[in-house]
């Protein structure tokens, strides 16, 4: 619809056959009345002789619509312009689907908003530039200023708010909510991002999931990843199949993979370690080039760093753990305390605290391997009965350091009150010491400042020890003459 307003004339009134034209001769603008019964009551037509609407005897109106669409909104300048077949369009604000030839179904509501789209269809644009470069890209939803400004056959893509997937060229199937939400975007598709920066420089990354102000922020190519919670992976750049749920969860991480961390700050410093599993709070917060570790627990190898093949089940099990590695923690506090502390041992494992005072299980015994086939250098130990007489039973009482304050030697006032049956640490340590037998290994001295032994080095020690009294016992019944018969 256009008004010329350049030169002022006069109105010039006809009357042929019943019908009143009133006009402005100069433009071509012309407003026709009929005589009621006959058709239209009146039509109002432009310089170029198209009617733009008329009304009908019985009051309704018929808008044909730009291009001749009866079905097409456009409300401001250029709005579907060059608009020839397109139908179903909505077009509101200078420039929107000011290209748009035959693409239809689709609503543009904002300056320049889809102002190059031609053929795309079934989109929807609210916002100055919104979808604005897009060209045959179908059933995308853009809201924002800019939102999804570079699409141009990316489909079926929602995104809502200012810049959100401002960048994204050909990517599909991708949902980005929240200012600059998946901004950086180009071809990526499959994508879930919520949140304020959520994504924001993702370019080809797929099948990604990112919830939280700054979830995922960093992430370019990284794939198959799910971060929920504020700042979650916000370090990711290429990492893949992460999942991390919780404000900061995995907030370094760079290129590790195949992670889980669920807990707030879970694994927050890691950049390259995989495969790791983290569930609490804090568990494995130091955690950088780790692998194959699971810690379930709050604080549950929180000082990890490069240790491997960990496993701590428990609040703050393997706490001080920093890079031991193939151990196991089971229990409040395990490995931590003054039982055994686990900072750099490897291979321990470790079923409770210093706490724990019985064990139970249907079997006394533990199994281990013995198989011939995977021994060498096979030798009789050659002490028995003479070594055993060197070591001392002994009953005893436990008052243990840990329970008094820091410089306070105990002093018997915090002992148990039971008895507990056993041997001294320090005692067999000297005797296997002054029998050349250290091989033994009865006493584990890992931890300098409370020495543990393993008494079932002394299962074979009393085997011998029996077979030495009993060639003595033959030995003496060879002395003594045999009785006479009766």
């Amino acid at each position: 619809m256009s008004f010329n307003q350049s030169a002022p004339t006069v109105p010039t009134v006809l009357n042929t056959s019943n019908c009143f034209v009133f006009g402005n001769t100069a433009s071509g603008n012309a407003l026709s009345v009929q005589q009621l019964g006959s058709g239209p009551v009146a039509s109002f037509s432009n310089a170029a002789g198209q009617v733009v609407f008329s009304v009908s005897a019985t009051g309704g109106i018929t808008a044909p619509g730009p291009g001749g669409v009866a079905t097409n909104t456009a409300i401001g300048a250029s709005a579907l312009a060059v608009n020839t077949t397109g139908a179903n369009n909505t077009a509101v604000g200078a420039g929107a689907l000011d290209a748009n030839t035959i693409g239809a179904n689709n609503t543009a509501v904002g300056k320049d908003a889809m102002g190059a789209n031609t053929t795309g269809q079934a989109n929807t644009a609210v916002g100055a530039g919104a979808l604005d470069a897009n060209t045959i890209g179908a059933n995308n939803t853009a809201v924002g200023k800019d939102a999804m400004g570079a699409n141009t056959t990316g489909q079926a893509n929602t995104a809502v708010g200012k810049s959100a997937m401002q960048n994204n060229t050909i990517g599909q199937y991708n949902t980005a909510v929240g200012t600059s939400a998946m901004l950086s975007n180009t071809t990526g598709a499959n994508n879930t991002a919520v949140g304020q920066d959520a994504m924001n420089l993702n370019t080809i990354g797929a099948q990604n999931t990112a919830v939280g102000t700054s979830a995922m922020l960093s992430n370019t190519t990284g794939a198959n990843n799910t971060a929920v919670g504020f700042l979650a992976m916000v370090g990711n750049t290429t990492g893949s199949a992460n999942t991390a749920v919780g404000s900061g969860a995995m907030f370094t991480n760079t290129t590790g993979a195949n992670n889980t961390a669920v807990g707030q700050a879970a694994m927050y410093q890691n950049t390259t370690g995989s495969n790791n599993t983290a569930v609490g709070f804090y568990a494995m917060f130091a955690n950088t080039t780790g692998q194959q570790n699971t810690a379930i627990g709050v604080n549950a190898l929180q000082n990890n760093t490069t240790g491997v093949n960990n496993t701590a089940l428990g609040y703050q099990a393997m706490y001080v753990n920093t890079s031991g590695t193939n151990n196991v923690a089971i229990g409040y506090n395990s490995g931590n305390d003054a039982l055994i502390s686990l900072q750099s041992g490897s291979n321990f494992v470790v079923l409770g605290n210093n706490g724990t005072s019985s064990l139970y299980c249907k079997t006394s015994s533990i199994t281990t391997s013995s198989d011939e086939r995977d021994k060498t250098d096979i030798q009789g130990i050659g002490i028995g009965l003479d070594f055993m007489k060197t070591i001392r039973p002994v009953k005893y009482r436990w008052d243990e350091r840990y329970k008094y304050p820091e410089g306070q030697a105990p002093d018997g006032s915090l002992a148990d009150q039971n008895f507990s049956v056993g041997f001294i640490a320090q005692e067999l340590d000297a005797a296997q010491t002054a029998a050349n037998a250290e091989f033994l290994d009865m006493v584990d001295k890992h931890n300098p400042d409370r020495f543990s032994i393993r008494t079932g080095s002394l299962v074979p020690i009393m085997v011998r020890a029996i077979q030495d009294l009993e060639a003595r016992l033959t030995a003496l019944e060879q002395l003594v003459p045999a009785p006479a018969s009766q």
